[in-house]
């Protein structure tokens, strides 16, 4: 079992994540999470998200680490051959060189003014951006579209990857939680794809359900595109579970928020929740991360 905590974090409070196998119904964990503070260098951004995996037995894992060492090997191979190759263009270059002179010096002056144009276009962006950052506090830099939209090219791009390195069988369902600062303005984004989900809770222990993610089913038509929220966060929102189905499968949103009133740490808090899971006779991998916003 892992049970851990992390605080004095800058995007929030602190978060608690509690996984398990499982094992008396699982022989393998396939769940994995993710917790990223001032995620992409950005104080008080954060980005949180739980997979839970499934793929094939360990014989074609076994095969499939194999394949990956094979691929190792050929691009070793290509990248030996690329650099023989440019150190055969480097030496055709250099007996251009004499020849070339004059020419060169010209390009050199109008390369020069070149990058001082560019730096002054750079220096020009600076300056919007500076100004766009003098905007009133509530003001978003980026739409709620804008941010569906990299989210939802995100998980596709996540898709073309695990069908050129996994074998058909393989994947994931998940869960993805960015929680993004502007002034005194907090934004959480979430998306997800399958049956794991993120609910929030109230100060007062009042389930906003019309703000509880993912609460459908996908298991009919299978697809990357993820399910899409954007939720203003205010200081009436407590805390953040985001969980795969070994916990949803067995117990509802509105259990989950009962069983952790009047808890404040949230590495205590995912093991209540794992524990109530197995409890209630959950058969799959169990991953729970609590978030204090």
């Amino acid at each position: 079992m892992i049970n851990e905590k992390q605080e004095n974090l800058k995007s929030v409070k602190s978060v608690g994540v509690c996984a398990d196998r499982n094992s008396r119904f699982r022989r393998t964990m396939e769940d994995a999470h993710v917790i990223v503070d001032s995620f992409l260098e950005n104080d008080g951004w954060g980005f949180f998200a739980v997979y839970d995996g499934h793929g094939e037995d360990e014989k074609e894992d076994e095969k499939q680490d194999e394949k990956k060492d094979e691929k190792k090997e050929d691009e070793k191979e290509d990248e030996k051959k690329d650099d023989e190759k440019k150190e055969d263009e480097k030496k055709e270059d250099e007996k251009k060189d004499d020849k070339q002179d004059d020419e060169k010096k010209d390009e050199k002056k109008d390369d020069k003014q070149d990058d001082i144009k560019e730096i002054e276009k750079k220096d020009d962006k600076q300056d919007d951006i500076k100004e766009i950052e003098k905007k009133d506090d509530n003001s978003i830099q980026i739409t709620d579209k804008e941010m569906q939209d990299i989210f939802t090219d995100t998980y596709a791009k996540f898709d073309i990857a695990i069908a050129e390195e996994t074998y058909s069988n393989s994947g994931a369902t998940a869960v993805t939680c960015l929680i993004a600062k502007y002034g005194n303005k907090r934004m959480l984004y979430s998306g997800n794809v399958g049956d794991s989900r993120a609910v929030l809770c109230l100060k007062f222990g009042l389930l906003a359900v019309s703000r509880s993610f993912g609460d459908h089913s996908l298991k009919e038509f299978i697809s990357n595109e993820p399910y899409f929220t954007a939720t203003e966060l205010t200081e009436e929102d407590k805390f953040l579970i985001i969980a795969c189905d070994g916990v949803w499968d067995v117990i509802t949103n509105e259990k989950a928020v009962e069983l952790l009133q009047g808890m404040d740490e949230p590495d205590k808090m995912s093991k209540k929740l794992l524990a109530n899971a197995i409890r209630e006779g959950s058969t799959d991998n169990i991953t729970c991360m609590v978030i204090i916003l």
